[in-house]
């Protein structure tokens, strides 16, 4: 428990434990999209603020690997987003 308020640990990382991003939140604001990121909504009014946290290795990444991460954020900013949310992309 964080400040009295029941937390969970969201955790991207792949089964070594490398590669990935962490959050403490309430179980009900995020979810893990895959190995290298994560969305948390938080409810606002009168907009949603919607926060997508990325890991993108920089040493020994193929050109390839990283356009398929930058694909998947933009995908996630359409499909998930309703065009009226503050949206947020964090990386690391």
């Amino acid at each position: 428990m964080i400040f009295g308020v029941i937390s969970l640990e969201i955790n991207s990382s792949s089964a070594n434990g490398q590669g990935g991003v962490i959050i403490i939140l309430d179980q009900t604001m995020a979810y893990t999209v895959d190995k290298r990121m994560m969305k948390v909504r938080l409810k606002h009014e009168p907009v949603d603020v919607v926060v997508t946290q990325v890991y993108i290795p920089m040493t020994d990444c193929k050109d390839k690997e990283l356009v398929a991460v930058y694909e998947r954020i933009e995908e996630l900013q359409d499909k998930e987003t309703n065009g009226k949310d503050c949206t947020l992309i964090v990386g690391a």
